[in-house]
């Protein structure tokens, strides 16, 4: 079974995808040992020439690897037959590293998941620790188990080598982010502020941290600063949420220059900012502004109707 370890590394190395896997190294060779010619290695694994008779008992394994890389679907089938038919947990371990390899590059994240987790992580082969602690890690996060997707991805970090460092700290940050836990978010996603794969997403999920924390000053300053690169994305919930900083200041002036922004650029308001944006227009005396933006949520029941007429009357006067 040596050689099925072998056809296995090279196809999970072959389902590799993400920002960093590029950093993987090819496994192994193929040559013949010098001082023993009945000794080949195939990908760093040796075995006598008398050996290579039991390869024919592998040939299924093998077909699934050609299968997999000429993209056709016979590979999955195969490696479930395989996982049926295996004995040795090791070799189970890699047959299901492989099967979940699969589904996640074909983006079947919920059948990754069940198969990765049926996985005893102690029987995983080193080299293949990093990918399995880091996938787990994107799993759970998509399938909404945050707790369990920090545990994963600071497995990973804890290694002495990750190539998937950069990204393991992006979903942990995202994981705390959905957590609650912003300053462990903050943490890690300031640190990758100078990485280039992630600049364009870091500055709107910071601003939202900053909004939240009351750090009003911050998120101004920031959002202002990153604004200023054209690749940032969700630049007008950024420019919304300087509006707000500058509204919970009582700065009108300002913030109706982000708020105008946004609304410009945006299909619909919802009864948050139907408000803020009328509110500010009439702190500023401009109601024929505010005039329309108040009737869009004056029948909303509770107190918010009730104070939305009171300066839509106002308003009239």
């Amino acid at each position: 079974m040596k050689q099925v370890f072998c056809i296995l590394i090279i196809l999970l190395s072959s389902t590799l995808t993400g920002q960093e896997t590029s950093q993987f190294i090819p496994f192994g060779h193929y040559q013949v040992d010098k001082e023993d010619p009945t000794l080949t290695t195939l990908f760093g694994v040796s075995y006598k020439d008398s050996e290579r008779a039991n390869r024919s008992n592998d040939h299924e394994l093998l077909y699934a690897y050609w299968s997999k890389r000429i993209e056709e679907n016979r590979a999955e089938d195969l490696l479930i037959e395989q996982e049926r038919l295996a004995k040795n947990p090791f070799d189970v371990t890699l047959i299901k590293t492989v099967l979940a390899s699969i589904y996640f590059d074909n983006q079947s994240y919920s059948e990754a998941y069940k198969v990765y987790n049926s996985i005893e992580d102690s029987f995983i082969e080193d080299q293949l620790l990093s990918e399995y602690y880091f996938k787990m890690g994107y799993l759970s996060l998509v399938n909404y188990r945050f707790d369990e997707s920090v545990k994963f991805l600071n497995k990973g970090l804890n290694r002495n080598s990750n190539p998937y460092k950069q990204a393991s700290i992006y979903y942990r940050g995202m994981s705390n982010y959905f957590l609650g836990n912003y300053e462990q978010t903050t943490q890690d996603f300031e640190s990758l502020s100078n990485v280039k794969e992630y600049q364009p997403y870091l500055p709107y999920y910071l601003s939202q941290i900053y909004f939240t924390q009351g750090k009003y000053d911050q998120v101004i300053s920031y959002g202002k600063n990153q604004l200023q690169s054209e690749l940032v994305q969700n630049r007008y919930e950024i420019e919304k949420l300087i509006g707000q900083s500058y509204f919970k200041q009582s700065n009108f002036n300002n913030a109706i220059i982000h708020f105008n922004i946004y609304e410009q650029n945006v299909n619909k308001l919802n009864k948050e900012e139907f408000y803020q944006i009328a509110y500010t227009n009439y702190q500023l005396g401009k109601f024929a502004q505010a005039i329309p933006l108040f009737l869009e949520i004056k029948n909303e029941p509770g107190g918010l109707g009730q104070i939305v007429n009171y300066y839509l009357a106002n308003c009239y006067l």
